[in-house]
């Protein structure tokens, strides 16, 4: 039933409405970094993402681990979209059609002309 109940809530919502009925003590041992990620991703399997969803919905030190990578994540898709929008202000600069195939900003610059 509980399945059911959080079925269509993203990984951050199903945590975050796991808090208040969390026990005492953490269920299961701690994930390490690599499994925290694949966790937050989304990226286990049904069997060990069920077992690593009991652990982190009685864990705190785990749950802030998933937390920082979800909102860290969220900065850095942001960040990204920013940038994106701001290219495709700059005729001819974007990163698909530079030059040398590379992004505008870290591509080699020349040196500015002498009068």
């Amino acid at each position: 039933m509980a399945g059911e109940k959080n079925k269509g809530m993203t990984t951050a919502e199903r945590i975050l409405a796991s808090i208040a009925a969390a026990p005492a003590a953490p269920e299961g041992p701690c994930l390490d970094d690599g499994q925290v990620i694949e966790y937050a991703l989304e990226m286990m399997d049904e069997a060990k993402r069920a077992q690593a969803a009991k652990h982190v919905e009685t864990c705190p030190a785990c749950l802030d681990e998933v937390i920082a990578l979800l909102e860290e994540r969220r900065y850095w898709e942001k960040k990204e979209s920013s940038r994106d929008r701001a290219e495709s202000f700059l005729p001819g600069r974007t990163r698909e059609t530079t030059a040398e195939g590379d992004d505008p900003a870290t591509a080699p610059r020349k040196p500015p002309r002498r009068r």
